[in-house]
C-alpha cells in the first residue's frame, strides 16, 4: 500500500466505530452522563433545534426587579452566579450606612458634648468673676442712687427710692397693702439710730401702731434703736452693703447689651435658688465694663413677680438731714401684725389686734439736732 493512500481501516477487517463518531450513537457506559459529541448527527431530544453542537438552553434569567430565586429581587446576584444562592445573612447596604451615621453621631457627641460643656464652664466662670468684681467694686462704693420698682405676680406696683452709703441712707417708699396704700421716709443715721415718718397705713403695718392711735401720728417721726422689733425689717436696704447684690445669685453667662443712650454695656445673666421667702428666679445685672459697677438689675421670681433696679451716682455719699424731734418707738403701746412688721398683711378673723397706746407718745431729741425734717 503506498505511502501516499489512506489507510483503509476496513481493508483490515474494520475496526469498530467508536463511540462518538459521526453516525454512531453514543455508548451510555463509555461516555460520562449528559456528554454530547458536538459532531453527532442526532442530539437527545429536547436539546438545541436538532443543530450539531447545541448545548441545552439555558433558563430564562428572571425580569429586573421582579421575584428572583430564593425571594431576591433585582439584578443577578454577584454570590455563586446569577442563580447563586442567596445573599448571606446579614444588614442590608441601607442598614449598615444607618449605622455607619449612627457611628459617627456617637463619635461626634463624644467630641463636641465635653467641648460645649468646657463653653460653658468657661462662660460660667468669666460671668461669676465679673459679678464678683462688681459687687466688690459696688460695695467699696461711697454710696449711690437707686430706684427698685416691684410690678406682676397679681400684686399693685411698689417702688422704692432712696440714697445708700456706707453707714447712712434714706428711703421713700409708696406700697399699696392691706392695710391701705402706705406712704413713708425711713432714715439712717451715721449711729444707726432708723428715723420714720409716714401715713396711718404705714404706721400700722411698718410699727405696729394700732388702727385708732395712727391718725394721731401721722406726719411725725418716730425713732427706732437696735433692740426694738421694726428696727431690722425698717433698716434693711438702706447701706450700701444691704442694696448691693442679689442674694444666691449664680452667674452663668455674659453678654453684651445696649443701654441707655446706646452705651456697651456686659450682662451677666444666672438663676437665684427658691428660698422660704422667695421663689426661684432668674436674673441679669448689667454692668459697665469700664467700672465694673452695675447700672441695672432685672429680678423675674418664678409667680411672675418681677424687680427691676436702676442705680445711679455711684460714689456720692448719701445727705441724710435728721429731724429735730422724734417720739421714741419704744414708748409707744404696738403690737406686731400677725405676719410681722412690714408684711402688708391685715389681722386676720379672729385674730388680735393692735393695741392702743396707753400714754401720750414721748418725744425725744435725734443724734444731730438742728436738722429738718425730710
Amino acid at each position: 500500500m503506498g505511502d501516499d493512500q489512506p489507510f483503509d481501516f476496513g481493508a483490515l477487517g474494520g475496526i469498530p466505530p467508536e463511540s462518538g463518531q459521526p453516525g454512531v450513537p453514543p455508548d451510555p457506559s463509555a461516555t460520562p452522563p449528559g456528554y454530547v459529541d458536538p459532531s453527532a448527527g442526532w442530539l437527545p431530544p429536547g436539546w438545541g433545534e436538532g443543530e450539531p453542537g447545541a448545548g441545552p438552553p439555558p433558563p430564562s434569567p428572571p425580569p429586573a426587579g421582579g421575584p428572583g430565586p430564593y425571594g431576591w429581587s433585582g439584578p443577578p446576584s454577584p454570590y455563586g452566579g446569577p442563580w447563586g444562592p442567596p445573599r448571606p445573612p446579614g444588614r442590608s447596604g441601607a442598614t449598615r450606612a444607618w449605622a455607619v451615621l449612627i457611628g459617627v453621631l456617637f463619635i461626634a457627641a463624644a467630641v463636641l458634648i465635653p467641648v460645649v460643656l468646657l463653653h460653658n464652664s468657661g462662660q460660667a466662670s468669666q460671668a461669676a468673676s465679673l459679678y464678683k468684681k462688681s459687687t466688690q467694686a459696688a460695695g467699696n462704693s461711697a454710696g449711690f442712687h437707686y430706684v427698685s420698682t416691684w410690678t406682676g405676680g397679681g400684686e399693685p406696683t411698689t417702688t422704692f427710692s432712696g440714697d445708700a452709703g456706707q453707714n447712712d441712707g434714706t428711703q421713700v417708699i409708696d406700697e399699696p397693702t392691706d392695710f391701705g396704700t402706705e406712704q413713708y421716709d425711713v432714715l439712717l443715721a451715721p449711729d444707726q439710730t432708723v428715723y420714720l415718718e409716714g401715713n396711718a397705713p404705714a404706721l400700722e403695718d411698718e410699727l405696729g401702731v394700732s388702727v385708732t392711735a395712727a391718725p394721731g401720728l401721722a406726719g411725725r417721726w418716730v425713732s427706732l434703736q437696735p433692740a426694738d422689733g421694726p428696727y431690722d425689717e425698717e433698716e434693711s436696704g438702706l447701706t450700701v452693703g444691704s442694696e448691693v447684690g442679689v442674694p444666691g445669685f449664680v452667674a452663668s453667662s455674659t453678654q453684651t447689651v445696649n443701654g441707655a443712650g446706646g452705651a456697651k454695656l456686659t450682662e451677666i445673666s444666672g438663676t437665684v435658688p427658691a428660698t422660704s421667702d422667695a421663689p426661684s428666679a432668674t436674673a441679669d445685672v448689667d454692668v459697665s465694663p469700664g467700672t465694673d459697677l452695675p447700672t441695672s438689675m432685672v429680678v423675674t421670681y418664678s409667680d411672675g413677680t418681677v424687680n427691676t433696679v436702676t442705680f445711679s451716682d455711684w460714689g456720692t455719699a448719701p445727705t441724710v438731714a435728721l429731724p429735730a424731734t422724734a417720739v421714741a418707738w419704744s414708748s409707744l403701746t404696738t403690737s406686731a401684725p400677725p405676719d410681722g412688721y412690714g408684711s402688708g398683711e391685715t389681722p386676720k378673723p379672729g385674730a388680735t389686734a393692735p393695741a392702743t397706746p396707753t400714754s401720750t407718745p414721748a418725744v425725744t431729741p435725734s443724734p444731730s439736732a438742728g436738722g429738718s425734717p425730710a
